[in-house]
């Protein structure tokens, strides 16, 4: 993905890349936009909230933090309702019923979603502004926050 990601920006000077373990490392700034797509909810809660705030003092005034990605559904009924949903579309999909399980045990296993309310919460808490959820589709989100600009 990153190479496909620097073909497409190859030649613009003012996009970088940085491949990192994003729990530890650096992550510099300032920036205009942060963006992150499937990756967060792997981490534990205490570890996403702790990100968020890192992500939050890495964008410049103004700057956008962009999070496409896993979330927990508001209650179990929700939850269950779009676990089974996303199996659905598994079994029926391009992958077959071998791809579905390997990704089904795959989630079971690695997945550390929440509700996207507490993490739309984390943010607020944090400073972002703007704070809210662009796109949702059962357990799939698109949510951004944008840095306050303090003068």
């Amino acid at each position: 993905m990153l190479d496909v990601a620097r073909e497409r920006f190859a030649g613009r000077k003012e996009v970088g890349f940085i491949s990192a373990d994003y729990r530890h490392a650096d992550l510099g700034g300032p920036y205009d936009a942060i963006c992150s797509a499937l990756s967060i909810h792997h981490l534990e809660h205490e570890e996403k909230r702790e990100l968020y705030g890192r992500i939050y003092r890495a964008l410049g005034d103004g700057g956008v933090f962009v999070n496409a990605d896993e979330v927990a559904g508001e209650s179990e009924e929700e939850n269950r309702g779009n676990l089974r949903a996303w199996d659905e579309f598994l079994l029926n999909g391009p992958l077959g019923p071998e791809g579905a399980r390997v990704i089904m045990e795959r989630r079971d296993r690695l997945d550390r979603m929440e509700k996207l309310s507490v993490q739309l919460g984390w943010l607020g808490d944090i400073g972002f502004r703007d704070v809210g959820a662009e796109y949702r589709n059962g357990c799939f989100t698109v949510f951004s926050g944008r840095k306050r600009i303090d003068r």
